[in-house]
């Protein structure tokens, strides 16, 4: 068996063919189980019991036929994906291959829209959601009016937070 090197430029064609096909669909996709996320479980109660939902599920998973069209399964956002577009905006601006600018904070602002209900709610983030960084000391020595920030000392209080901390820190 052989195996075919694959030169610089066709990584970056690779890439950027990537990036354009998920810019067109407005950076939506399937999820392995979205099948609850299914219209027709709105249309028709009747099919919304455990046994039909644990079916779905395990149907759309395993089809070799993308039949989410006709079960009325839409293209979701999803924030994981989005957090990963957005370092991959950051990696791809390093390089210089990132021609379009503003798709990173496009990806902040849906970051930001699609934040958990239970921040929208209490204005706190929920326990799950709060980073800490307990090596940040080490990582990034702090002067001594820098060490009166909180934002320093703090635990991050959402993944975005750190993700902007992370990229814009200035020694």
């Amino acid at each position: 068996m052989t195996t075919k090197e694959i030169s610089m430029e066709e990584i970056e064609e690779i890439t950027l063919g990537l990036l354009d096909h998920c810019k067109k669909n407005d950076w939506a996709g399937y999820d392995p189980y979205d099948a609850l996320n299914s219209n027709l479980i709105k249309y028709l109660p009747s099919l919304n019991f455990r046994l039909f939902r644990l079916v779905l599920t395990q149907l759309l998973k395993r089809s070799p036929i993308n039949i989410r069209l006709l079960l009325l399964v839409r293209k979701t956002q999803n924030p994981k994906a989005l957090a990963l577009f957005l370092i991959a905006f950051l990696k791809l601006e390093k390089l210089g291959l990132l021609e379009d600018k503003e798709l990173i904070p496009l990806m902040i602002q849906r970051l930001i829209a699609l934040r958990s209900p239970q921040e929208l709610i209490t204005g706190r983030p929920s326990r799950s959601s709060v980073i800490s960084s307990p090596m940040s000391s080490e990582l990034c020595p702090l002067s001594s009016d820098q060490a009166s920030q909180p934002s320093r000392n703090q635990p991050f209080e959402s993944a975005q937070d750190f993700q902007l901390s992370a990229t814009s820190y200035e020694p």
